[in-house]
């Protein structure tokens, strides 16, 4: 975990169906890359991870202390946000009780981020939910230990 906010990097997306727009921000909320398009494509993605990892180098910003983060999204972004997942990246917004054993599977994605997926409405949490995106979380790190140990 960084001790400073200003060595976190949040990379919001707005994802649309040919083009995404990214900005970068700090842990403190600080822009520290205006918002710019990048292709929904293979080389869109190539040229949204080297904008990163410039401004990780420029900024002294760790990789393990960036995420991604998005809106609930149409099917048109799942090859980009699975492929940034399967690249180990921590990839937030848009996962639900019903479907983030399928986003696990899909992407080995190392950790999962939730909010408006266990909401009965916009900004209150429902239990039920949240208690049940843990149990499918946990059964996913159960079928993950039972393929290591065979």
């Amino acid at each position: 975990m960084a001790k400073d906010r200003s060595k976190v990097m949040c990379i919001p997306i707005d994802y649309t169906k040919t083009g995404h727009v990214v900005m970068f921000c700090n842990g403190n909320g600080k822009v520290i890359r205006k918002p710019f398009s990048i292709k929904n494509s293979p080389q869109g993605l190539e040229y949204l991870i080297d904008q990163v990892m410039r401004s990780c180098r420029h900024h002294r910003i760790d990789m393990k202390h960036i995420f991604f983060g998005g809106e609930d999204c149409g099917t048109y972004a799942d090859n980009f946000i699975n492929t940034l997942h399967s690249e180990n990246w921590l990839v937030a917004g848009g996962l639900e009780p019903c479907d983030v054993q399928k986003a696990i599977a899909a992407s080995g994605a190392f950790g999962v981020d939730v909010s408006s997926g266990v909401e009965s409405s916009p900004g209150i949490k429902d239990l039920y939910k949240v208690k049940k995106f843990i149990e499918k979380v946990k059964g996913m790190r159960n079928v993950q230990r039972s393929k290591d140990i065979s």
